[in-house]
This record gives C-alpha cells, sequence and structure tokens, in this order.
C-alpha cells in the first residue's frame, strides 16, 4: 500500500475520526457500511481478489461506483473492513475454561483459522 487519501500506509480505516462515514440520511439506495462489507466479502469469496473492483461491487448492489466512496475512502479500505469482518467469524477459546487442554484450544482455532481462509 502506498500513502492514499491523506494516510500513511500503516493507518487504518478503524483509526478515523469517522465524521464523514455514515452516508447521507435517507438515500433510496439503503447504503451502509455493514452492507457494503457483507457484499465485498460475498465477492471475494465468490471471485477472488484478482477480480474483486469498486465497479464489479457497485453493479452487485446496484449503485454507482462513486457512491461507494462516501463510505469508505478506498478500495483498501474496503478490504480491511472485509477482512475484519471474516476474522470476527472465529471463534475464539473461552478463556474461562482453563480445565480445558490448551493445546487442543489452540487446535481448534488453527483449524477453524485454515478453514476460513482455505475453505474446501
Amino acid at each position: 500500500m502506498t500513502k492514499k487519501a491523506g494516510r500513511s500506509a500503516r493507518d487504518s480505516v478503524w483509526r478515523e475520526d469517522g465524521t464523514r462515514r455514515g452516508g447521507r440520511g435517507g438515500q433510496p439506495s439503503g447504503l451502509d457500511r455493514e452492507r457494503i462489507t457483507e457484499a465485498s466479502v460475498r465477492l471475494l469469496d465468490a471471485e477472488g481478489l484478482a477480480k474483486f473492483s469498486m465497479r464489479r461491487l457497485a453493479a452487485e448492489l446496484n449503485v454507482t461506483a462513486m457512491s461507494l466512496y462516501w463510505y469508505v475512502d478506498t478500495k483498501d479500505d474496503l478490504l480491511e473492513l472485509a477482512l475484519d469482518a471474516t476474522y470476527a467469524e472465529l471463534r475464539l477459546p473461552d478463556p474461562d475454561h482453563v480445565d480445558e487442554d490448551w493445546r487442543e484450544q489452540l487446535r481448534a482455532l488453527a483449524t477453524a483459522y485454515r478453514q476460513l481462509l482455505a475453505p474446501v
């Protein structure tokens, strides 16, 4: 990643002040970050990163590509949101279950992580 949208490569979409996000109230398209992120994850799962584009995503949502930029500054920001949404699906071991073997917990987490990234 290079410097885009006035941020350095180490900045995150989660570190924004959030003043612009949320969209315009009453927009007929019904867009919001969550809906855009969910559609992004579906497209990435179905077609892969190489075929993913903002135009393809906009077509999937039946909006213009430029309307997506009201909710995210860059494609990289959207990919970060999609990755975070995907990682949120992982079930982490419960730290209160001290009677369970930590190796089994780690094995289960690693297996779930692999299935998430490379489904069979």
